[in-house]
């Protein structure tokens, strides 16, 4: 697992060269990938492949009375490690489209259910900064100052605070 999480980091940071970046920003890419190459072997831990919805987010999820009432839209499914899931709610719950939908809630639920996968905080970070660079990668300069801003984000420990929480 870690050789192909590298391998596909070193994917990632051959794409990012192609693109185009203020030179702050190129200090923050810089910082992700020296983040993910010195935690990459958090990844090692594995439970095996489930099926994910693999497009968690507040337009896919329906709630009634409060409560988890269904998930639509599974166009995106895969298979892939649990927690992987997670890092779609993680990603909007902390960076939600529209204040009024807080999945804080549901994702606390998940991660309760989850507090056994060693390294929780450094996976969800890998996994939002992966998602940040894709996004710089398929968006370029149109949204460099939301990616970058959320890299430091994560990089400064968005996700140890809301873990803690």
């Amino acid at each position: 697992m870690e050789r192909r999480a590298s391998e596909y980091a070193a994917i990632l940071k051959k794409e990012l060269a192609g693109v185009t970046l203020e030179l702050n920003s190129r200090q923050t890419v810089t910082e992700a990938f020296d983040y993910i190459h010195a935690n990459i072997d958090s990844l090692e831990y594995q439970e095996g492949a489930r099926l994910l919805h693999n497009d968690l987010h507040p337009k896919n999820i329906i709630v009634h009375e409060g409560k988890l009432a269904g998930v639509i839209d599974w166009e995106c499914s895969q298979f892939g490690e649990a927690d992987f899931e997670l890092s779609h709610l993680f990603h909007w719950c902390i960076y939600p489209s529209v204040q009024e939908n807080n999945l804080e809630i549901l994702l606390k639920s998940a991660i309760e259910n989850s507090r056994a996968i060693p390294d929780m905080c450094k996976r969800m970070t890998i996994y939002q900064l992966e998602h940040e660079l894709n996004q710089i990668i398929w968006r370029g300069k149109k949204q460099e100052a939301e990616r970058i801003h959320r890299i430091n984000g994560w990089l400064n420990g968005k996700a140890a605070a809301f873990l803690k929480n």
